[in-house]
Protein backbone atom coordinates (compact mmCIF):
# COMPACT_ATOMS: atom_id res chain seq x y z
CA UNK A 1 0.00 0.00 0.00
CA UNK A 2 2.49 2.74 0.83
CA UNK A 3 4.30 2.03 -2.73
CA UNK A 4 0.29 3.00 -4.21
CA UNK A 5 0.25 6.46 -1.74
CA UNK A 6 3.47 7.07 -3.42
CA UNK A 7 2.49 6.50 -6.63
CA UNK A 8 -0.81 8.96 -5.62
CA UNK A 9 1.07 11.41 -4.31
CA UNK A 10 3.77 11.97 -7.06
CA UNK A 11 6.38 11.98 -4.14
CA UNK A 12 7.99 9.93 -1.52
CA UNK A 13 6.42 9.45 1.52
CA UNK A 14 9.04 7.69 3.45
CA UNK A 15 9.15 11.28 5.74
CA UNK A 16 5.94 11.25 6.34
CA UNK A 17 3.79 9.04 8.70
CA UNK A 18 0.29 8.63 6.16
CA UNK A 19 -2.34 7.22 8.22
CA UNK A 20 -4.65 4.92 5.96
CA UNK A 21 -7.93 3.04 6.92
CA UNK A 22 -7.83 -0.65 6.67
CA UNK A 23 -10.47 -1.75 3.94
CA UNK A 24 -10.58 1.29 2.50
CA UNK A 25 -8.06 1.44 -0.27
CA UNK A 26 -10.06 1.69 -2.99
CA UNK A 27 -11.61 4.82 -1.62
CA UNK A 28 -8.60 7.04 -1.83
CA UNK A 29 -9.02 10.00 -3.58
CA UNK A 30 -5.31 11.83 -3.09
CA UNK A 31 -3.04 13.15 -0.67
CA UNK A 32 -3.67 16.61 1.12
CA UNK A 33 -0.65 18.96 1.52
CA UNK A 34 -0.97 21.52 3.75
CA UNK A 35 1.44 24.36 4.70
CA UNK A 36 3.54 23.44 7.84
CA UNK A 37 2.07 20.68 8.29
CA UNK A 38 2.69 16.89 7.12
CA UNK A 39 0.52 15.50 4.17
CA UNK A 40 -2.82 13.01 4.87
CA UNK A 41 -4.34 10.76 2.75
CA UNK A 42 -7.80 11.86 1.37
CA UNK A 43 -10.47 9.56 1.80
CA UNK A 44 -13.68 9.86 -0.85
CA UNK A 45 -16.96 10.02 1.70
CA UNK A 46 -19.37 8.97 -0.96
CA UNK A 47 -17.15 5.88 -1.66
CA UNK A 48 -16.20 4.99 2.24
CA UNK A 49 -20.30 5.16 2.81
CA UNK A 50 -20.63 3.04 -0.29
CA UNK A 51 -18.13 0.36 1.25
CA UNK A 52 -20.14 0.69 5.05
CA UNK A 53 -23.58 -0.06 3.36
CA UNK A 54 -22.12 -3.52 2.14
CA UNK A 55 -22.34 -4.59 5.63
CA UNK A 56 -25.07 -2.51 7.34
CA UNK A 57 -27.92 -0.12 6.67
CA UNK A 58 -28.02 3.14 5.41
CA UNK A 59 -28.69 4.92 8.27
CA UNK A 60 -25.88 2.71 9.80
CA UNK A 61 -23.05 3.01 7.33
CA UNK A 62 -23.56 6.95 8.32
CA UNK A 63 -23.69 6.64 11.96
CA UNK A 64 -20.66 4.72 12.31
CA UNK A 65 -18.41 7.19 9.58
CA UNK A 66 -19.39 9.96 11.89
CA UNK A 67 -18.47 8.08 14.72
CA UNK A 68 -15.36 5.82 13.74
CA UNK A 69 -14.09 8.07 10.93
CA UNK A 70 -14.83 11.43 10.63
CA UNK A 71 -15.17 11.59 14.46
CA UNK A 72 -11.62 9.94 15.11
CA UNK A 73 -9.01 12.17 15.59
CA UNK A 74 -5.98 10.03 15.49
CA UNK A 75 -3.37 13.24 15.56
CA UNK A 76 -1.87 15.37 12.71
CA UNK A 77 -1.98 12.55 10.75
CA UNK A 78 -5.66 11.86 10.93
CA UNK A 79 -6.69 11.34 6.75
CA UNK A 80 -9.33 13.87 5.63
CA UNK A 81 -12.77 13.40 3.71
CA UNK A 82 -13.85 15.15 0.71
CA UNK A 83 -17.51 15.14 -0.62
CA UNK A 84 -17.11 15.70 -4.22
CA UNK A 85 -19.96 17.48 -6.31
CA UNK A 86 -21.06 17.42 -9.76
CA UNK A 87 -19.76 21.25 -10.88
CA UNK A 88 -15.85 21.73 -11.76
CA UNK A 89 -13.63 25.01 -12.07
CA UNK A 90 -12.61 26.20 -15.88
Amino acid sequence: MQEEIQEIAGFSTEDHDLLVMDGFDDCIEGIVERFGQDPIVCYNKQKVLSVLKEEMTAEEAYEWFEFNQIGAWVGDSTPCFITKGEKTCN
